[in-house]
């Protein structure tokens, strides 16, 4: 469809840690509501890349590999509070998405629950429900199926594609196979 939008990510960038040059992209952009699977080996510059492309996107948030980064607030409860005062939306919005986001016969944690208590699964649903409530137009996940089982990766591949066919972009790493196929 010609009518598809394209968000520039990127146009000549290196990509540099440390004074050392990891990777050059000449050009990089992807379609509203398209998912991009990048892979390669560690080292590479992929988490990089998606760091750097999140503070040169303003529409662009970024759930990273270790979602404990993001997660800084003492209960489920405040860290989607927290996200709510931030993106300025309705106080529920952040929790309301985590219940979407967690799919049956999963149940959301109870709301005091610590974050770090929770399942990997759980962790990631709350980092991603954290980071949409910004309502970002591209979506960065930076290997999101690490200490997933596989019906949480399957979860979560069903999670990607709705994500997209609402109009997101995502660009994912991973150096799971499998998981990447789930995406086609």
């Amino acid at each position: 469809d010609c009518r598809t939008r394209h968000l520039a990510l990127a146009r000549d960038l290196t990509v540099e840690r440390g004074g050392r040059a990891l990777l050059h992209v000449s050009e990089l952009s992807v379609g509203e509501g398209e998912i991009i699977v990048l892979s390669g080996p560690n080292g590479s510059g992929k988490t990089s890349l998606l760091e750097d492309l999140e503070k040169a996107n303003a529409g662009a948030s970024l759930v990273p590999h270790r979602v404990d980064d993001l997660l800084i607030r003492d209960s489920v409860e405040a860290e989607c509070r927290f996200a709510d005062r931030r993106a300025r939306v309705a106080s529920g919005t952040t929790s309301a998405r985590l219940r979407a986001l967690i799919a049956a016969p999963a149940l959301p944690p109870a709301p005091g629950t610590h974050p770090r208590d929770a399942s990997a699964g759980t962790r990631l649903a709350l980092a991603i429900a954290v980071q949409l409530a910004r309502t970002p137009q591209l979506l960065l996940l930076d290997e999101p199926t690490r200490g997933l089982d596989r019906a949480t990766r399957q979860r979560l591949a069903e999670l990607c594609a709705g994500l997209a066919a609402s109009g997101i972009a995502l660009l994912l790493t991973t150096h799971d196979r499998d998981f990447a196929r789930l995406l086609e």
